[in-house]
């Protein structure tokens, strides 16, 4: 499993060695600081687990720091967002735009003086080619930060606190998830921040929290053809489909419905090879409620209301053989129908 290590600049804020060698994580971090916040948390094998948390969930810093935020999912992409005071939380704005793509507001970097309006489905200005420094106002946003099973994408983003910002309490979100968030302290005095290896400590603790929180969901029943597309609360998802196989009789219809936060997809011989590809986010082939019998058949996002456009997708299943499907948008999340006379 990653470790939640957090990484100090050079300088001596990393915590001075004692006499025995030790860090001493109670020094005052002296000079600008490197802290490192993990964005959800790295799955235990074969849970299949997402976390909107960051960890620490609360950071002190002064002008002049940097923070790197990690994305640690093996699940899920995130961004690292913070809106202008007076701003909307993100849900106004749209994932997906009336063409069927993703939201490039949401997925790319998007930089700007104040907040895009309401609805946007585009950052107003173009995309910085380095993220600039965070000053404490305006709207800030990483983009999509992939999870670390996604080869050749961006993981992380590090931000500068800007050297003229107002010591205060600044919150920021995941745009994508938006009960997912975190708060930067920025601080006038270093006395105030906590050494790089203590704030490595209370990650790490956290990160302990989150995982025995996460031990206590129980995978929901379900009656008849019907099917989980995931579960969770307002903080875990698990992607898998309860049950991995659900058994039906020729003519009868499988429902599949949203149970967590997490979108997911139903598709059926799946044409796609990535969840970047053009359709992954629109329903095609067969159409939810039809006769199926094999073929291209996909649900486009499944995920709760309002901001998806269903939470349940069906089939009626009308002969007898094995139909085997996946989630177009979570790797290795996979189920099966068996249909018999």
């Amino acid at each position: 499993m990653v470790g939640l290590a957090l990484i100090g600049t050079a300088c001596t804020g990393a915590g001075k060695q004692t006499s025995t060698g030790e860090i001493d994580e109670d020094a005052i971090p002296v000079g600008a600081q490197t802290y490192t916040v993990d964005v959800d948390v790295p799955s235990p094998e074969g849970q299949k687990l997402q976390a909107s948390v960051f960890l620490p969930v609360s950071l002190s810093v002064m002008p002049g720091d940097t923070v790197v935020f990690e994305n640690r999912s093996t699940e899920a992409p995130h961004t690292v967002t913070f809106l202008p005071k007076d701003a909307p939380p993100p849900e106004p704005y749209p994932l997906v735009t009336k063409t069927g793509t993703a939201n490039p507001l949401l997925f790319a970097p998007c930089y700007t003086a104040t907040a895009p309006a309401a609805g946007a489905e585009a950052c107003p200005e173009a995309p910085a080619a380095v993220p600039p420094v965070y000053a404490g106002t305006g709207f800030w946003s990483s983009g999509a930060l992939a999870p670390t099973t996604a080869a050749g994408a961006p993981h992380s983003v590090s931000l500068t606190v800007a050297p003229n910002i107002e010591p205060g309490s600044y919150n920021y979100t995941c745009a994508l998830h938006p009960k997912m968030s975190g708060v930067l302290d920025v601080v006038a005095s270093a006395d105030l921040r906590r050494s790089t290896a203590a704030t490595a400590k209370k990650a790490q603790r956290q990160r302990r929290a989150v995982l025995a929180g996460a031990a206590q969901l129980a995978e929901p029943a379900v009656n008849g053809a019907v099917v989980n597309a995931g579960w969770g609360d307002a903080t875990f998802a698990v992607n898998k489909f309860s049950p991995a196989e659900v058994r039906a009789k020729a003519g009868q219809t499988v429902t599949w419905k949203a149970t967590s936060f997490e979108p997911h997809t139903v598709t059926f011989e799946s044409p796609f090879l990535t969840p970047d590809d053009p359709g992954v986010l629109t329903p095609g082939g067969t159409k939810a409620g039809a006769r199926y019998s094999g073929g291209f058949a996909h649900s486009g996002l499944v995920g709760p209301q309002p901001r998806f456009a269903g939470a349940t997708f069906s089939l009626l299943f009308a002969k007898p053989g094995t139909y085997s499907y996946v989630c177009v948008l979570h790797p290795g999340m996979a189920g099966q129908v068996v249909v018999t006379d």
